[in-house]
């Protein structure tokens, strides 16, 4: 997990440095941005440790590891994106099993972690994508491409877009029984190879490929001749590290139905259960913002707008943490660019309603942003 960890990070790398256009949205806003040259050393730093982690998987490096990887996200939350948040408690989960001490138990207690970990992730994934927003917009998006490339056909079906959150939460459900414990891992390997597959000869999302083949080779490793792993054992561990990452991960996601806890660690990616964001421009207002986010800006509609999503692809190869505070910082330094035009005007979409996909709309002008 750590070396995907470092594959994420070094495809992302913009992401971890602070000379950049699109802001870094620190979790106090008066936090400034780690200054150059320092933002560099601390992302080599970051990737040498995660390395040695990897290697010698001790004490030393894990609270290391876990030290600059917890500096790195405070001073921007751009960071908070599902595989670094899984991969971070994963690496708690190894420095469990780092002591010399009780060195079986403490295995046991690392693989337990990581399987609670893994289950939360299928099931909670499974469970975002159970609304109409995922059936009328998600998946036609992401079907249609595929079922071209597989089938030479346009979008499958919309009542088969149940089958995928029916599937990640059967295969979250079978890790947790014997009987169904290997069936449910090979059918977890096989979707994140198809997976895999798709993304690569489509050539998106380059930064998720590390993870689909780790996610592949957890799921291996931790559920296909683990007898020990079972409901009761995991509700009965009462290591503090373990009490939380079980509330992180098993129980903290069910908020975000409600809309108090983030999407993204709730592993809602490409739920359609997520805000939205996006910021309209006039013709005066785009001559006004650099050259250099053209590229991101929608022209093929009135009115024009800045894509916030493809901004984040396009410069930090990641998607956008989808939080209104966020998007909102994203706006302010939109407006800084632009001088406070006018022009500007910052649209957030509301989660959608899960029974009728209906978002409620919010708009901010430059001057509600300062």
């Amino acid at each position: 997990m750590s070396l995907a960890f470092a594959c994420g990070v070094i495809l992302s790398w913009r992401l971890w440095t602070s000379a950049r256009l699109f802001p870094c949205v620190s979790i106090i806003p008066s936090l400034p941005r780690i200054p150059f040259p320092f933002d560099y050393v601390l992302l080599v730093t970051l990737v040498a440790l995660l390395i040695a982690t990897a290697i010698f998987a001790s004490r030393a490096c894990v609270f290391t590891t876990l030290t600059t990887v917890a500096l790195l996200a405070a001073f921007d939350q751009m960071r908070w994106q599902p595989w670094c948040y899984q991969y971070f408690f994963m690496i708690v989960a190894l420095g469990f099993a780092a002591g010399k001490r009780s060195a079986d138990k403490n295995s046991r207690l690392m693989v337990n972690a990581c399987a609670l970990i893994l289950v939360s992730i299928y099931f909670w994934s499974g469970v975002e994508k159970l609304n109409a927003a995922f059936i009328k917009e998600t998946w036609p998006d992401f079907s249609r491409p595929l079922f071209h490339w597989l089938l030479r056909s346009g979008t499958a079906p919309s009542y088969l877009a149940l089958a995928i959150p029916s599937l990640e939460i059967l295969i979250a459900m079978g890790f947790l029984t014997r009987r169904f414990r290997k069936v449910s891992t090979i059918v977890a390997i096989s979707s994140h190879a198809l997976i895999l597959i798709f993304l690569v000869v489509a050539r998106e999302n380059t930064v998720v490929w590390p993870w689909n083949i780790a996610m592949g080779l957890l799921v291996l490793a931790v559920f296909w001749q683990n007898e020990e792993i079972s409901v009761r054992r995991n509700l009965t561990v009462k290591h503090p590290a373990y009490v939380l990452i079980f509330i992180l991960f098993a129980i903290l996601p069910a908020l975000n139905l409600f809309g108090v806890w983030d999407s993204y660690l709730s592993f809602a990616l490409y739920s359609g259960n997520n805000f939205e964001a996006v910021i309209f421009i006039d013709p005066a207002s785009r001559d006004q913002l650099p050259s250099s986010l053209a590229p991101y800006i929608w022209h093929e509609s009135e009115p024009m707008f800045l894509d916030i999503n493809r901004w984040s692809f396009g410069e930090l190869n990641v998607p956008v943490y989808p939080e209104p505070r966020v998007f909102r910082r994203v706006a302010q330094t939109a407006c800084e660019l632009a001088h406070h035009d006018r022009g500007l005007k910052l649209m957030i979409k509301d989660q959608p309603d899960l029974l009728t996909g209906h978002r409620e709309d919010e708009y901010y002008d430059c001057d509600h942003l300062q």
